[in-house]
């Protein structure tokens, strides 16, 4: 196996900068492979049509935001084997399940606060 070789990115390689706070997790879709979902500390998970031929220049408008958490994010994950569907949590203690087609939440889940 060949050694990858390490070097430093360019200044000006285009981004994704949608989040109001820095991006704690990100996930791509397994049933559409050009669909990403990042999550924030801004309490936000958006979703991003990445083009085919990727990136070219910076991007600040998400495809869709998923708004409902009322505190920074811990993760976002795609479900394996539901299209269409996306799981959430955050610090203020809740799991939330979103039906992304309709940008909006379908199940909440809160722990017990001890």
């Amino acid at each position: 196996m060949k050694a990858y070789q390490f070097k430093r990115l360019e200044a000006d390689i285009p981004l994704i900068r949608g989040h109001a706070g820095p991006v704690v997790d990100f996930d791509f879709s397994p049933f559409n492979d050009n669909l990403l979902a990042t999550a924030s500390e801004d309490g936000t998970v958006k979703l991003w049509q990445i083009p085919e031929e990727g990136i070219t220049k910076d991007v600040s408008t998400p495809d869709g935001t998923l708004e409902g958490h009322n505190r920074k994010l811990i993760f976002a994950k795609f479900h394996p084997s539901a299209d269409y569907t996306i799981a959430s949590s955050g610090i203020d203690t809740t799991v939330r399940i979103w039906d992304i087609s309709q940008q909006r939440c379908a199940l909440t889940f809160e722990s017990l606060k001890h």
